[in-house]
């Protein structure tokens, strides 16, 4: 989610076998349209699950506050 590769070609080469998990994503304008959440290889998570979990709440929790905000903005201004 990051997008800093570097560390994750490091660990991973051409031909190693790895087991991905992820979420299908229907939006076609993205250029990839999955949702990456762990990584495994050889048995050891190179990816942890826990780290897309906590991203994706954050993002939850900033939507929730914008969208309160938003809110509190249109009742002051209908009130005028």
């Amino acid at each position: 989610m990051s997008k800093d590769y570097n560390d994750l070609l490091q660990k991973i080469n051409i031909g190693d076998k790895v087991k991905v998990y992820y979420q299908a994503n229907s939006n076609e304008d993205e250029n990839i349209n999955i949702d990456l959440i762990q990584l495994e290889k050889d048995g050891k998570i190179i990816i942890d699950k826990i780290e897309y979990e906590q991203k994706e709440g954050s993002l939850l929790y900033i939507g929730l506050i914008a969208g309160f905000f938003i809110l509190y903005i249109s009742y002051r201004n209908y009130k005028r």
